[in-house]
Formats: structure tokens, C-alpha cells, sequence
């Protein structure tokens, strides 16, 4: 019989008191990483302006010392103990870890390596993890934008030999004047660049399409700049395209200036015929990359 995980006999309140000692609060994952080990190189998000999101509201961004970096993965593994075997990935947070100096960056990956075994790439994750069941296929993690401009091929192809397998980026619009409007950093241009830099260091990337965000008034530019900008960004069937509905609530920004700007939603109709006039327009000179739809309630840690 399997030894009970670490957590397994504390009370629900000395359960929370011990996570919280080691995890601030994982806000949220991109799509696929609900199973996903976090580990939080860095803590916050080094933009946390968007009008859209209140994930980080709650705390500074700071990037963990290499000493706090350690000392939160040797945590993390006998919290967990034998219920890392239910986890598949590693995911590498918070919302902006990619931003870390890559040589840091670097030796945080070669702190992850040595603590984690990892599925070898090219092999058939499932089996592999048949044979050693405490392996995780690869490091994941969310970047921006504005983040890589200091960082080159070359670094990326350094992560990638550290299993940095996949990069997650929440374009959410290709249209710069909408993406100012909203508060988000960065110019189509820098995602566009970004993306091509990342694929050629040997990184696959997930980029994530908002739908209905700027309503009307943005609405046809939203979808031909936002066509054009993932067309240019050269993905292929190792890499993926997400759609994300926006879905105003109280607590943001942006209902509050949508409204004071005279900014009109879209319907429900509308909204999903933005999302196929995104996917009709999208072409890549290769297969395709996996397109599919991204609930940001649903993915919960």
C-alpha cells in the first residue's frame, strides 16, 4: 500500500495553514495544466494593470531568490509526497515568471531537473510514466509580451534543454489601440515577435484569443488585427490557439470605463460569431496548430 500523502491526516484549517505557508494563492492556470505541480518562481504579475483581470490585485509581484526558489520546491515536494504522482506537468507561476533574468531563470530550471524526473522528449509521455510513475512531462509556464524583449533564441533554446516544453500567452487581441484601451502591455508587434523567438528556440506556445472584449465599438478591427496577428506568429500543430469569452464582473475595471466611454457589449450571438470569424480567418502554412475554447472559471488548483 502507498504511504498517505503528507496532507492527508491534517484538518481542512491546519490543510490551508500549511499550504498557505508555501504557496501564495494560484490564481490561475492555462488550459491543460489543472493537473500541473505549481511552482512559483515569482509571485504576482510584473504588469497587474489590465483592466480585465484582478488575479494579482491581491499581492506585490516579486521574483523569488534562488535560496527562496529551493526552499519552496523542497516544501512543495513533501507536502505533496505520493500525491505528485497525480500530477502530469510542472507548471512554473505565477503570472510572469518567464520575466526572471534568464541566467536566474536558468537555475531555477536546473533546481526543478534536479528535484523532478522528467519524461525524456520524444517519448511517449503515458508509457514512460507507466514505468516511473513520479516523472512529469516537462515545464510549462504563462509569459507576456513585453517580457521577452531582452531575452533571445538562443536563451529560449537554454530553457528548452532545461524542458521548458510550452509557453502560454494571452494575446487576447491582435488590434493596439484596443490592447492600449484595456491596459495591456505591449504591441501586437512585440507578441508577434515574441512568439516567433520563443518557436525558434524549440518552445511550442499556446496563445490565448479573448472574444467580445472591447464590444462594439472594437469589434471589427479586434478581429481582422487579431487574424492577422496569429497569422504571423508561424504556429503549427506542436503549438495551440485558445479562445477565452470575456465575461465582465463587478470587481473590474473595465465595466466601470466600458461604461464611461459609452462602450456597448456585444450579445451572446454576437460573441460567438466573433469567435468564428477569429477561427474562418486563421490560416498556417503547415498543420494547423489545436484550436479549442478556454474557460478561465473552470481551471481551478
Amino acid at each position: 500500500m502507498e504511504p498517505a500523502p503528507a496532507f492527508a491526516e491534517l484538518s481542512p484549517e491546519e490543510f490551508k495553514r500549511k499550504f498557505l505557508s508555501i504557496y501564495k494563492p494560484v490564481s490561475i492556470l492555462p488550459p491543460g495544466q489543472d493537473m500541473a505541480l505549481v511552482l512559483q518562481a515569482t509571485e504576482g504579475c510584473s504588469h497587474n494593470r489590465c483592466t480585465f483581470c484582478t488575479f494579482y490585485r491581491d499581492r506585490p509581484f516579486h521574483i523569488k531568490t534562488l535560496p527562496e526558489f529551493r526552499r519552496h520546491v523542497a516544501q512543495v515536494r513533501e507536502f505533496m509526497g505520493p500525491a505528485m504522482r497525480m500530477r502530469r506537468t510542472l507548471f512554473l507561476a505565477d503570472a510572469s515568471a518567464i520575466v526572471t533574468p534568464v541566467p536566474l531563470l536558468i537555475s531555477m530550471l536546473d533546481v526543478v531537473n534536479a528535484s523532478f524526473e522528467m519524461v525524456p522528449p520524444g517519448e511517449n509521455a503515458v508509457h514512460y510514466r507507466l514505468l516511473h510513475p513520479e516523472s512529469f512531462d516537462g515545464v510549462y509556464s504563462f509569459i507576456d509580451a513585453f517580457s521577452t524583449r531582452s531575452k533571445t533564441v538562443d536563451d529560449f533554446s537554454r530553457l528548452a534543454e532545461r524542458n521548458l516544453r510550452r509557453v502560454y500567452m494571452g494575446l487576447e487581441t491582435g488590434h493596439d489601440q484596443l490592447r492600449q484601451w484595456l491596459r495591456k502591455a505591449g504591441t501586437s508587434a512585440d507578441a508577434i515577435d515574441a512568439v516567433q523567438k520563443i518557436r525558434r528556440g524549440g518552445v511550442s506556445v499556446g496563445v490565448i484569443v479573448m472574444i467580445g472584449i472591447g464590444g462594439k465599438r472594437f469589434a471589427q478591427q479586434h478581429v481582422a488585427d487579431t487574424v492577422h496577428a496569429v497569422n504571423s506568429m508561424e504556429l503549427n500543430q506542436n503549438d495551440q490557439v485558445y479562445f477565452s469569452e470575456f465575461i465582465d464582473s463587478p470587481d473590474l475595471e473595465y465595466g466601470r470605463i466600458a461604461e464611461q466611454d459609452g462602450i456597448e457589449p456585444l450579445s451572446r450571438q454576437e460573441t460567438r460569431v466573433q469567435m468564428e470569424s477569429i477561427r474562418a480567418g486563421l490560416s498556417f502554412p503547415g498543420q494547423a496548430p489545436r484550436m479549442s475554447v478556454y474557460d478561465i472559471h473552470e481551471i481551478v488548483y
